[in-house]
């Protein structure tokens, strides 16, 4: 079975991958996360998740948002608080 695992970072896919592969399936890590302040922190994690699919013979895609600019939802959040 393929499966699509959202990841927001290396570290939290780190356990899932190599199991969901042990037991079989093909794993393809969507690395996602809106709500990184930066478009450095934003490159930094995906490359650590980068490093654990490779590592591990995952494969990896990337949400074209991208990070470095808050998602819309976090965005109003903000401005609820202010």
């Amino acid at each position: 079975m393929t499966v699509v695992l959202h990841t927001c970072c290396g570290p939290c896919a780190s356990a899932c991958v190599p199991r969901l592969i042990d037991d079989g399936h093909e794993v393809t890590m969507l690395f996602a996360n809106s709500n990184i302040d930066t478009r450095e922190e934003f490159e930094k994690r995906k490359a650590e998740a980068e490093k654990l699919a490779k590592h591990d013979g995952g494969l990896m895609g990337t949400d074209p948002s991208g990070g470095g600019t808050p998602s819309k939802a976090r965005h109003g959040l903000l401005a609820e608080r202010s």
